[in-house]
Order: C-alpha cells, then sequence, then structure tokens
C-alpha cells in the first residue's frame, strides 16, 4: 500500500511491533491538565527546524514552542495550540500521583542517539481506565510512538484521541487517527522525515580570521525562509534541509552580508560552507602627534583616517 504522507512536507508513517522502551530517569510532572519543560539531550530535527527542549503534557502530547496543557484533541493539522507538536495520544489523561507517573530515557551514542518520554499508568480522566505509552525522539529525526496495556475498550485503543504530528504553525501535519480505536496493544507507529542534507560552516571576522559569534544564518527557497541558526562562540553553525537548492545568507550587524547558493541532491549530503564577513577597519597614517599651544589657543594637524579592510 502507498506511504501515508503529510500534506506538505513530506513525512510519511508505518506501522510497527518495536519492543517498548521503559524510561529509567523519572520525570516530575503529575496531575491533571499539568505541562513541563523538558531540555532535550541533543538537538532534535522536526518540519525544518532544530530544537533544544520540549513542552511535555499530562495530556499525551509534547510541543517545541511553548507550554500548553490543552485537553480537548482535535483533528489536526489545525492552527490552534499546540503547535510544532507529536501527539502520541492526545486525550483528557490524568497521571495521578502514586499511581501514574511519567519518564525519560537516553540511549545510543551520537550520532544515532534516542530519547524517550513515557507516560505510564496514565488514567482516562474521571474513569478507571489505565494505558502506557511514549514517545520516541531520535536524532536522525524519525518519531516512534509505542503503546502498552492497550485493553478491548474503545476508549483505550483511541477512540477519543488524536494520534499524528503537526508543523510550527498547524498548517501541515500527519494524522494517523483522530477519534478512531486505530490503536493495539504492543503496536508501534513510525514518523519519518523526507530525505534531507546539511548544511554547515564557520563563520568568521575577515580581518582578525577569529570566529564570530551571533551571525544569523538563513536557508531561503526563493525568497522564503525555510531555516534559520546563529553561530556559537565557536562561531560554527548547522542547518538541516530538505533536498534541493537554497541561497545562504549570512549576516550581522556592522557586517556586509554573504549570500551564495548550495545545492542537496542526495539523503545525508553534507555541504561545507565557511565564510569570512567585512566590516570597516580604521587606521590613522600617524602614531603619534605632538602639541604645543598656550592656554586657549587652538592647534591642529591632518591625520589620514583609512579603511584598510575589504568592505566599502
Amino acid at each position: 500500500l502507498p506511504q501515508r504522507a503529510d500534506n506538505g512536507y513530506g513525512y510519511t508513517c508505518v506501522i510497527e511491533s518495536t519492543g517498548y522502551v521503559e524510561g529509567d530517569t523519572s520525570l516530575p510532572l503529575t496531575g491533571d491538565d499539568a505541562a513541563r519543560n523538558v531540555p532535550l539531550p541533543f538537538p532534535f530535527f522536526f518540519y525544518g527546524q532544530t530544537y533544544d527542549s520540549a513542552y511535555v503534557a499530562t495530556n499525551g502530547h509534547l510541543n517545541f514552542r511553548a507550554s500548553s496543557t490543552t485537553f480537548s484533541n482535535v483533528a489536526i493539522p489545525a492552527t490552534g495550540l499546540p503547535n510544532a507538536a507529536i501527539y502520541p495520544l492526545w486525550d483528557d489523561l490524568n497521571v495521578v500521583s502514586g499511581t501514574g507517573s511519567m519518564w525519560t530515557k537516553t540511549t545510543g551514542t551520537a550520532p544515532n542517539r534516542s530519547f524517550v518520554i513515557e507516560w505510564r499508568n496514565v488514567n482516562f480522566y474521571s474513569t478507571t481506565l489505565t494505558v502506557d505509552f511514549e514517545a520516541q525522539l531520535n536524532e536522525d529525526g524519525t518519531v516512534v510512538t509505542r503503546y502498552r496495556n492497550i485493553g478491548t475498550d474503545p476508549r483505550e485503543q483511541g477512540n477519543s484521541a488524536t494520534v499524528g504530528i503537526e508543523n510550527a504553525t498547524g498548517t501541515v501535519g500527519l494524522q494517523y487517527s483522530y477519534n478512531t480505536a486505530a490503536l493495539s496493544d504492543g503496536q508501534s507507529v513510525k514518523f519519518r522525515p523526507p530525505p534531507t542534507g546539511r548544511v554547515g560552516g564557520t563563520v568568521t571576522d575577515a580581518n582578525d580570521g577569529l570566529p564570530l559569534a551571533g551571525a544569523t544564518v538563513r536557508a531561503l527557497d526563493g525568497t522564503t525562509v525555510v531555516s534559520t541558526a546563529t553561530t556559537g562562540a565557536d562561531g560554527r553553525y548547522d542547518l538541516r534541509l530538505r533536498l534541493g537548492t537554497y541561497t545562504i545568507e549570512i549576516a550581522r550587524t556592522n557586517y556586509v552580508t554573504s549570500t551564495g547558493n548550495v545545492r542537496l541532491g542526495e539523503d545525508g549530503q553534507v555541504v561545507g560552507r565557511d565564510v569570512a564577513l567585512a566590516t570597516a577597519r580604521a587606521e590613522v597614517s600617524a602614531t603619534e602627534l605632538d602639541f604645543l599651544g598656550n592656554e586657549g589657543q587652538l592647534r591642529s594637524a591632518p591625520v589620514t583616517l583609512s579603511n584598510t579592510s575589504t568592505s566599502g
């Protein structure tokens, strides 16, 4: 059968039966309609952007934009909050302290690490029904949702829940199920991004050759900005992009903006682009000046000021 895909970016999903991975680090998040920001152990690529933390909610969802405790699920994509979201089981849930719990776990080594966020023995609100489920974020950009202790009750199977993923504006998403009893015990759903490549390098000051922190790097498809990054203290940046041709624009206040085109034609391709940004550098012709004058007198001397950089 054809792969199921989202409505514009290129994520696909497939049903799997991979083993459930229990978290090993307690996440202090309990109660009804609660959320918490959780740092990620590696930068996570999702719908064209890279994130370093996630807002996890007891109601079976997480997102990368802002805290949200929304319990009333809707069909996706939808522009209402949350956005830039993963919905392993978006429903009105309650992580009851003492019986329900939340966990995380990091496995693997770079560049193949995984981070699991687990909802364990959580209740559907005002019921005695409980389930286990999790979302696994992989360093390659894939997302896996898994389900355990799913019984015969349609509520446990997802007939009041949303399962899927959604971009940062809520305009593109891949809905696996909505208010449909489509889940089963031991089931996994893997969401895979489209083929991508990377553009990265170091930005330096053209005058002294030192790394330039705080430069803004933008990837443009025509006039549309598809990804952004900021150079760190070491001047480095890294962009992950879908295959295609892009204009890479690198700018910083008081520096001449650099632009250039790159093409990514193969999955996993890496293109290096180091840039030295030019800025003015003033030099005075005389190393020292001597003046002799009496009180109240004005003395002057010519000084030549030159811009010796490559910028105008």
